[in-house]
């Protein structure tokens, strides 16, 4: 940007703040008029949806442009969805994203708040500060509020929010939009699946991540496998691979996590992102939610254990598969 491209000195980030957050305050110091400026100034890049600054691609360049006095290792443990599922590999050139983005139906395109912790922030930490950890999509709650993490409402979360636009997070359960009040309620009861989303964020916090590659070639066997068998013996609708994976979609509620809800299985046409074809080719990029899904629906318990990851004597635990 301006005034720190030319310092050894690095604006020091806040606990758990979200690089976009960072980025913000930032801009602020070295004199940027908005956020979208400032990473124009820092990437040369005319990004001006949020959706668009919320992808491994953009991720990738901002870290590219980083000062070199700064840790960019720690800046992506600390500052960035990294630390909850990687999207990027390390080269010896950079980083680089494990695949292109996925459609915007299925994208991250709002940053999300938890009532109870922007008010404490905002006393805290002053304007333009973003929790990391609450942009983590496989939770659907503050995990120190048990509130429900908002974001928009129902019939404004397709809007396309602009960077130019962003500021402090909500400190009210608003839509950031039409200002309609929203649920900020407690959240609980999850579905066994949610549950399991919930245990993959703290085992990520504890440097457990999903083997990405790995899990599309496992899930790849499995179905490949079935199909076959299915060939050899036709069985009922229900039990085919792509049906099964539909139904978990809606059954377990992964669906809530995204913006169209449910899917009917006649439906699936109109989604060809959930697709087992495209949901498996390695080229993309999907949300850690559909990844999830994936080793629910065709690995045994103990196989998604090995996957996953577990927690054992209070430890986080990863065995090789």
């Amino acid at each position: 940007m301006i005034q720190q491209d030319a310092s050894p000195f690095s604006l020091a980030s806040l606990p758990d703040e979200h690089y976009l957050s960072y980025l913000w305050r930032w801009a602020n110091l070295s004199g940027s008029r908005s956020l979208y400026a400032g990473l124009f100034a820092l990437t040369d890049s005319r990004t001006l949806g949020l959706a668009r600054a919320l992808t491994p691609q953009f991720l990738a360049s901002v870290l590219e442009r980083m000062p070199e006095h700064i840790d960019v290792n720690a800046f992506m443990l600390e500052n960035t969805p990294e630390r909850f599922f990687k999207s990027l590999k390390g080269t010896e050139s950079g980083f680089i994203p494990l695949g292109k983005n996925v459609g915007v139906d299925f994208a991250n395109k709002h940053l999300r708040w938890c009532v109870a912790c922007a008010k404490d922030d905002e006393k805290s930490h002053g304007l333009a500060y973003w929790r990391n950890s609450h942009q983590d999509h496989r939770l659907m709650r503050c995990q120190k509020h048990g509130l429900r993490l908002l974001k928009t409402c129902h019939l404004c979360k397709r809007h396309k929010a602009l960077l130019t636009k962003l500021g402090q997070s909500p400190t009210s359960a608003r839509c950031q939009y039409c200002s309609k009040q929203l649920e900020n309620h407690l959240v609980k009861k999850l579905t066994p699946f949610q549950q399991w989303l919930e245990q993959l964020h703290h085992l990520s916090n504890h440097g457990v991540q999903v083997d990405r590659n790995s899990l599309i070639r496992r899930v790849q066997a499995v179905v490949a496998g079935e199909s076959a068998l299915m060939k050899q013996s036709p069985r009922k609708l229900s039990e085919r691979p792509q049906k099964r994976f539909i139904d978990a979609f809606n059954d377990t509620k992964a669906c809530d996590h995204f913006s169209f809800g449910e899917v009917p299985y006649g439906a699936l046409s109109s989604y060809s992102q959930l697709h087992l074809s495209y949901v498996l080719n390695p080229d993309i990029n999907h949300s850690s939610i559909i990844y999830a899904l994936l080793g629910w629906v065709f690995l045994s318990t103990e196989e998604r254990k090995a996957s996953f990851g577990t927690f054992s004597a209070g430890k986080a635990i990863k065995d090789s598969v």
